[in-house]
């Protein structure tokens, strides 16, 4: 969860950034999407096969893959142009859905991604339980994830 919790984060702080420049600037709004549109258009497992081979079975891998997931979510929460007009509190009303979305969603990458990937975490448990054919524990791990998603939402 810290990995996830990290790429997350990153994620949060990119994502809100870019798209508070691209708001006042068309130019980069422009540029912007068509960085989106690529980033969307590859299918998650494809950006962790290559954050495997940039980075190996690391913590940076799982931070990277899920950083490439996320910062699309944040980027779309909300027209930061009216930024001035309309006032912060109504951005924070856009801005805040889209991280609590992001957030459980990144959990459930990062355990994806450390099944496929054998990186210490609960996914690599359930990978563990998987090849032992052991029910009770893949069960146990299951309801460790599905307790820490309902604490974070």
């Amino acid at each position: 969860m810290r990995r996830a919790l990290i790429g997350f984060t990153l994620s949060a702080c990119i994502g809100g950034f870019t798209g508070l420049i691209a708001g006042y600037s068309p130019a980069t709004m422009r540029l912007a999407r068509a960085l989106l549109t690529v980033i969307l258009g590859v299918p998650p497992i494809a950006w962790l096969v290559l954050a495997l081979i940039w980075f190996g079975a690391t913590d940076g891998m799982v931070i990277i893959a899920i950083l490439v997931g996320a910062v699309p979510l944040v980027f779309g929460a909300s027209r930061l142009r009216r930024f001035w007009s309309v006032g912060f509190r109504q951005i924070l009303a856009h801005l805040f859905p889209a991280l609590l979305l992001g957030l459980p969603s990144m959990s459930k990458a990062a355990v994806m991604i450390e099944v496929l990937s054998f990186v210490s975490g609960i996914g690599n448990e359930l990978a563990k339980a998987r090849q032992y054919m052991d029910e009770t524990q893949a069960l146990a791990w299951m309801a460790g994830l599905v307790l820490y998603g309902s604490a974070i939402t």
